[in-house]
């Protein structure tokens, strides 16, 4: 999966101009340099064994936040195929970046997302070399009203994988 999402971000980057996009997985993309081909790690609506798994072992906010993947100047995750309900996901992605200027500005990313979240697609969120923070906050509440909130940091995730300030 993960190789699928890098292949898909790195694609997103030549047609991304600072703002966060999600794409779905059977949209057409660009390989290496080739003509696009549909790209699909599964069939929408077709869980695999393993996310059937995690699905079981793990909250949403849980799976959502072990998906992402960092690369090509940016962040991925993926919303899973099966188990969540849209209405009951808030993703809050923000931050701040200061420029070279001493301008500086908040950073809020998807917003317009919450609530009507697709399953089964990947959201990609570009790292601006001026952002100083930028947390994506998980808050899912399931069908027995239990809550579950999660937090990463997008700017150490990048660092650790290598990516910071690409």
């Amino acid at each position: 999966m993960q190789t699928g999402i890098l292949a898909m971000t790195a694609a997103l980057t030549i047609s991304c101009s600072g703002a966060a996009m999600a794409l779905q997985p059977q949209e057409v993309m660009p390989e290496a340099g080739g003509e696009g081909q549909a790209v699909s790690e599964t069939a929408p609506g077709n869980a695999s064994a393993d996310e059937a798994s995690a699905a079981e072992s793990l909250s949403a906010a849980d799976r959502i936040l072990e998906s992402l993947v960092y690369g090509n100047g940016g962040a991925a995750f993926r919303i899973p195929a099966d188990g969540i309900l849209p209405e009951a996901l808030t993703i809050q992605i923000s931050g701040r970046a200061v420029y070279a200027d001493g301008f500086s500005m908040s950073l809020h990313y998807l917003e317009e997302e919450n609530g009507a979240w697709k399953m089964d697609t990947v959201y990609y969120i570009p790292l601006d070399p001026a952002c100083t923070e930028l947390v994506m906050t998980v808050i899912y509440t399931d069908q027995n009203g239990e809550t579950t909130e999660r937090s990463a940091d997008l700017l150490a995730g990048a660092e650790e994988a290598g990516t910071a300030g690409a």
